[in-house]
């Protein structure tokens, strides 16, 4: 369960800033996002940070129960599938994000808002009420 609150504190805050701060400044970082999906070298690095974090979310936290805590495996593994697939996919990657609307941008960073949010309040409130009791 530690694993589960320490992964969760770190993944769901990150989640929580990165999608709350590209709401808040749409325009700015919608463009931001397109440069970086528009690019080769951009996109590889972005592909192997991914990865990496996938992988060590994966390796660290692959736990299938019917628990809060499954979301995080779930988001590891996405996470990871989106990193390779920028490191296997790249000019495939690129035609999307070309494609991508402000509306599909929206609904995305929402679903990443509110997962984010989840995790946090199960990791730092929800948790931490359970075990005291």
């Amino acid at each position: 369960m530690m694993t589960s609150i320490i992964i969760g504190r770190i993944l769901g805050t990150f989640l929580f800033i990165f999608s709350i701060s590209m709401l808040i400044d749409f325009k700015h970082y919608k463009k931001v996002a397109k440069d970086l999906m528009s690019h080769g070298d951009t996109l590889a690095i972005s592909g192997t940070i991914s990865t990496l974090v996938g992988l060590i979310v994966v390796i660290f936290h692959n736990w299938w129960d019917q628990e809060w805590s499954m979301i995080i495996t779930i988001v590891g593994w996405i996470i990871l599938i989106i990193g390779v697939i920028r490191l296997l996919f790249p000019r495939s990657v690129m035609k999307w994000a070309k494609s991508l609307t402000d509306n599909g941008l929206m609904w995305i960073l929402w679903i990443i808002l509110i997962v984010g949010a989840y995790i946090m309040y199960m990791s730092y409130f929800y948790v931490q009420n359970h075990m005291m009791s």
